[in-house]
């Protein structure tokens, strides 16, 4: 009884385990990240002084840091973050984990976007 018990605990285990995982592709693969970066691009002329867009796998999140200009004010800041979220939303339909958007001026983090 005890080895058919911890057979059902292993089973049970890998199946949850495995079924995790291929969401967690399926969602991965609905990111168009390319698609993301490239509009990234065309917004952020001007307006930018760099960028980063990338996906950590150990946390499941997409991260993007921005680097805007010292005279940024925090209706622009805010206005960035909606645009982001925006392109979120367009690129990455139906993704359900987090993203975590940093705006920076110099090496600080000047607001973050939720």
């Amino acid at each position: 009884m005890k080895k058919l018990f911890v057979l059902l605990i292993i089973f049970t285990t890998l199946f949850v385990f495995t079924n995790v995982l291929a969401d967690d592709l399926k969602i991965v693969e609905s990111f168009d990240l390319e698609g993301f970066k490239a509009e990234m691009v065309e917004w952020a002329e001007g307006r930018w002084l760099n960028w980063q867009v990338f996906y950590d796998s150990e946390e499941y999140n997409v991260i993007v840091r921005v680097w805007v200009s010292p005279s940024a004010n925090k209706i622009a800041m805010e206005r960035y973050c909606e645009v982001i979220k925006d392109l979120y939303e367009k690129y990455a339909p139906g993704y359900s984990y987090e993203y975590n958007v940093f705006l920076y001026k110099g090496k600080k983090i000047a607001h973050t976007c939720r």
